[in-house]
């Protein structure tokens, strides 16, 4: 969404991760075709994920629901998919043994659609290039044909295949009474009376020619499964009543069937944009600033500060240490001997043995040295640090989506009091959020990607060395990737730093509770002349924009 507006987080992906791009590449500009570098790759792209041989293992573990994704696909694709997890989760189901899916239906799968073959997840995996589409795999003939005809059978059999519901009909027409059906189907069942029958003056209507004119359900969705009518043999209605019978009938009993579908679509009018309902007051609020450090001379530069109220250390900073606990007390002594709160940070990915594991452990033990509080990243995070009491010290990062109500009074729930401002939100839409428990992103390069798809190990393989190097894409531009190799995972950052500095006359009307400024790769100097930037501005000296930062979403929507 910093590029092009459209947000993987509303479901609108561009899908960026598919697109070609070039590693640690400093001569293109985008003037050319990146299509023609032969150093190009989909660094970012994973093959399609295939589970079909793990169904007897998840089946197993409990699972009861399996989710088949056909985004973007056609639907001969996605029926034909189905129709093999079907068969074989059936298979299972019958107690089959020595349980193994079939030459013919992992081929039915490769035909269907794969982006460079296929990766099973990460049920037994933690990363690597198998499970990568680095270059993407050309059709070849003879694979183009076996997909052509693949799909062609799969119209036929789906697609061309008439499908409908089965319905019971039962029409009752006597005379001097209103006609009536009940129309049942799908578990829904609905009655419909319609003009009043007539004696006959010629000939009656026959239980044939009524259950002729009740049955032609024509593309109604309906198909006639049992039709039962009663009548005195002595009634006459136009055609065109039973015909309006019908219709009604069908209709009635669709709505039916769809009311359990459907959302309400009753929206509270304080949350019509789908934003929390409190708004700012128009007030200018004082308010505290922090400063989020990834080095040690940043760490410098901001206990310097007058300015900054906290210092957020990144976790990498704490495991660059033997003892990342010790290294944690003793930044906390420093930034409390300088009048400061202190806060660590912990990583954006918490998995098992990627020695997240000793900072939660300690949590309580760091409240203790003296410590404010816990940035935190991830759910996972969060569960830990509820669970042994200490919610009420947590700050949920923009990570934990706080887009609407409901998303703040669930990380409520699980006992997360504080939260940072989406960085998708734009001005009107923060202005209409509630703030008061927020931090609110001035200044940082921010993270558009965390992948646990390691650059270093996919290309020249793992060397432990939290490595660095830059993505640049069609267009020319380089985006910087960082290796956090302590916990096993990139962060590719935005081009240009985002820069809010400027915009403090209206987000002083907004009542955040603080502000924040995230230090990534600058050096002292740079660190030194933001900070610098951040006490003039807090007194009324507001930054010129040079070109070289970036409002984000501020100023502009998202789709």
């Amino acid at each position: 969404s910093m590029l092009g507006g459209r947000s993987g987080n509303r479901g609108r992906c561009a899908q960026p991760c598919r697109l070609l791009y070039l590693l640690d590449n400093r001569d293109f500009d985008g003037t050319e075709s990146i299509v023609d570098r032969k150093d190009a790759r989909h660094y970012l792209s994973p093959k399609d994920l295939c589970g079909i041989d793990l169904l007897e293992e998840l089946t197993a573990q409990g699972i009861s629901s399996l989710k088949i994704e056909g985004r973007m696909k056609k639907p001969e694709y996605a029926a034909g998919v189905v129709s093999v997890y079907r068969r074989n989760l059936d298979r299972i189901a019958a107690g089959e043994t020595g349980f193994t899916v079939s030459e013919e239906d992992h081929r039915m799968l490769y035909d269907l659609y794969n982006r460079s073959g296929f990766n099973d997840g990460y049920y037994h995996h933690r990363n690597g290039p198998s499970m990568m589409a680095l270059i993407k795999h050309e059709l070849t003939p003879k694979e183009t044909e076996a997909r052509h005809k693949l799909y062609e059978e799969m119209h036929r059999l789906y697609i061309e295949r008439e499908r409908k519901i089965p319905l019971d009909i039962e029409g009752y027409v006597y005379q001097d009474s209103p006609i009536q059906a009940d129309f049942s189907a799908a578990g829904k069942s609905v009655t419909v009376t319609g003009d009043t029958a007539l004696a006959a003056v010629n000939s009656a209507l026959t239980e044939k020619r009524i259950a002729g004119q009740l049955q032609k359900t024509g593309d109604t969705g309906f198909s006639v499964n049992r039709i039962t009518v009663f009548t005195d043999d002595a009634s006459f209605v136009p055609v065109k009543s039973l015909n309006e019978l019908r219709r009604l009938g069908t209709e009635k009993l669709r709505n039916e069937i769809l009311a359990d579908y459907r959302r309400s679509g009753e929206v509270p009018p304080e949350t019509s944009e789908n934003l929390t309902a409190e708004k700012g007051d128009g007030q200018k609020k004082e308010f505290t600033w922090s400063a989020l450090v990834s080095s040690e001379q940043q760490l410098r530069e901001v206990l310097k500060s007058k300015l900054i109220n906290t210092v957020i250390v990144e976790s990498h900073l704490l495991y660059d240490e033997p003892d990342p606990v010790k290294a944690a007390e003793n930044i906390c002594r420093r930034v409390i001997r300088e009048g400061k709160s202190f806060m660590p940070a912990f990583p954006h990915v918490d998995r098992e043995g990627s020695r997240a594991e000793e900072l939660k452990e300690a949590a309580d033990r760091l409240i203790g040295a003296g410590a404010a509080g816990f940035l935190v990243r991830s759910l996972e995070t969060a569960a830990v640090l509820t669970a042994d009491g200490l919610g009420e010290y947590v700050t949920a990062d923009h990570t934990l989506y706080t887009y609407n109500r409901e998303a703040c009074e669930f990380l409520e729930s699980i006992g997360l009091k504080y939260n940072t401002a989406p960085v998708e939100l734009n001005k009107k839409e923060l202005f209409k959020r509630d703030n008061r428990m927020s931090e609110l992103i001035v200044y940082g390069r921010l993270p558009l990607m965390v992948t646990v798809q390691c650059l270093a190990k996919n290309t020249h393989g793992c060397r432990h060395e939290c490595e660095s190097f830059t993505l640049t894409d069609r267009m020319g531009i380089r985006f910087p990737v960082k290796c956090m190799c302590n916990f096993c995972y990139n962060i590719i950052r935005n081009s240009l730093p985002l820069m809010l500095l400027q915009e403090l006359p209206a987000i002083s009307r907004m009542n955040f509770r603080s502000l924040r400024m995230e230090f990534t790769d600058e050096d002292a100097r740079e660190t030194s002349r933001i900070l610098s930037m951040a006490e003039a501005a807090a007194g009324g000296t507001l930054p010129e924009s040079d070109g070289t930062w970036t409002r984000g979403h501020f100023l502009r929507g998202v789709e």
